[in-house]
């Protein structure tokens, strides 16, 4: 009897039968990981959504809708788009395409999230979620979007220094001397001041976390100092000093700082208007605190208006218009919290607020809408981030201060209505002067009275006098004049 074990096909078998049995077992484990796994609720599924559409979202909205989202027009928006695309990250559509949320990111929505981040928004409302806005867009990829939109901001916009162009300064001058009473205010080419923007803490990304600690503002902050046009653009900012440092101190360590009082300054007659923080000379003018010259202090006060930030006015005059509290005690408690930080005479100032919560005359109630309504309050009101503590990386708390002051310098150069509906404007609705480049001067604008205000050549206005050198404070003695000469006296109610 033969051997099946050593009979000729006995081997062939075998190696047939091993051959079919690792291609069942290939075929098993390929179809066991295809197939969904249960989880404690089931099977897991997989469903495609599509991705957001923007065309669909604008028709969505209405105008006014659209602007309170995005804190612009739609115009005014597309234009932005145009103007950042070049600045944004290319994308790659052959590898968004093989997203199976969101697929490509274009430069509108990658706008729309800096904007709406910018704005106030959490980034868990904007993606991630289901039920999040620009769903299915992941939160991780939303970041990245709005971080190379804040990046194109920065590079497509510039804040230039005007007050080393004698051109530049003519053209701001105009802008301050046409809104004045009499055009008895002249040389005015800024109005500077500085703000705390309240952010965490930064850590171990500085070397004294400590010293960016506030006590008066009970918060770690960033000290913004500015100066801004009559329009409310941002002429001139700077973030380089700790946020326990003087506002005088700070402005004298700026580069125009330097310039001003340590360098040539600026032309005569040309100065910038500051509170009593800042130390005087020819090119920085503030209030004289003398009883003597109430008059002078009034009007210096009521043209310095915008760049302050008068969040303890608005916020109280929020609750008296809401909660019925009388005017004299609003005035005497923003009084008291002005004075406790400024070290101001404490009647002077109940009676400088009385006259601006008197919202029942017409004259102060134009007054007091600039009053609260100027740089710093229209950049907080239309950008909510800076209304709570900026938590984002150190290294970028930079970037997101100096795109919101850009943007903001954008919505105004484009008339958005929200935030300048208290300047004049021209009979088919534009700014009478809206920018402050030296090509506006050809577009020459009228005073109260209805006659062209020319930029000043030296010999312009009578009390304009030649554009020399002058002591430290002759210039101011000059305005005081000029108000005395035309009887100009601070309201008394």
């Amino acid at each position: 009897m033969d051997d099946p074990i050593h009979s000729p096909c006995s081997s062939d078998d075998d190696d047939d039968r091993t051959s079919r049995k690792r291609k069942f077992l290939a075929v098993a484990h390929t179809l066991k990981r295809l197939r969904p796994r249960p989880g404690p609720r089931g099977a897991k599924t997989r469903t495609s959504r599509p991705a957001f559409d923007w065309d669909e979202h604008v028709d969505d909205l209405s105008a006014k809708e659209f602007r309170k989202r995005y804190r612009m027009g739609l115009v005014s928006f597309r234009k932005l788009v145009n103007l950042c695309k070049p600045y944004l990250s290319k994308i790659d559509n052959k590898r968004a395409l093989n997203s199976r949320r969101a697929g490509p990111v274009s430069a509108e929505i990658t706008i729309a999230i800096m904007l709406r981040y910018l704005a106030g928004s959490k980034m868990d409302d904007l993606a991630g979620a289901a039920a999040s806005y620009y769903a299915p867009l992941s939160i991780a990829r939303a970041y990245i979007a709005c971080w190379d939109g804040i990046s194109a901001v920065c590079s497509a916009f510039s804040i230039t220094n005007p007050y080393t162009d004698i051109n530049e300064m003519r053209a701001l001058e105009v802008q301050f001397r046409t809104h004045t009473r009499d055009s008895e205010w002249v040389g005015q080419v800024g109005a500077v001041d500085g703000c705390v923007i309240k952010q965490k803490n930064p850590g171990n990304a500085v070397p004294d976390p400590r010293r960016h600690y506030v006590h008066r503002k009970g918060c770690y902050g960033i000290l913004l100092m500015a100066i801004c046009a009559y329009d409310r653009s941002f002429t001139y900012w700077d973030i380089s000093f700790c946020s326990k440092t003087h506002d005088a101190l700070a402005f004298r360590g700026t580069e125009l700082g330097r310039l001003i009082y340590e360098g040539e300054g600026l032309p005569h007659p040309f100065f910038i208007s500051g509170d009593a923080a800042f130390s005087q000379n020819r090119n920085v003018i503030g209030p004289t605190a003398a009883s003597a010259n109430t008059d002078f202090d009034f009007f210096q006060s009521s043209y310095r208006m915008p760049i302050e930030v008068s969040v303890a006015l608005h916020l109280a005059l929020h609750v008296a218009l809401h909660h019925h509290v009388a005017l004299h005690h609003l005035a005497h408690h923003v009084a008291l919290h002005v004075a406790l930080h400024h070290h101001v005479a404490l009647h002077h100032l109940a009676h400088h607020v009385a006259l601006h919560v008197a919202l029942h005359h017409h004259h102060y109630r134009h007054h007091h809408h600039r009053h609260h309504q100027c740089a710093f309050g229209i950049l907080f009101r239309r950008f909510g981030i800076f209304t709570r503590p900026l938590e984002m990386m150190y290294e970028r708390r930079t970037a997101v201060i100096e795109a919101a002051l850009k943007l903001h310098n954008f919505c105004i150069a484009e008339n958005e209505p929200d935030a300048l509906t208290y300047l004049p404007r021209t009979a088919d609705g534009r700014l009478q002067v809206s920018s402050t480049t030296s090509a506006e001067i050809r577009a020459v604008p009228e005073d109260w009275g209805g006659n062209p205000v020319q930029p000043l050549t030296g010999s312009a206005h009578p009390d304009a006098p030649p554009l020399v050198t002058a002591q430290k404070h002759e210039r101011r003695a000059q305005l005081e004049t000029a108000i005395a000469k035309r009887g100009l006296t601070r309201t008394e109610r």
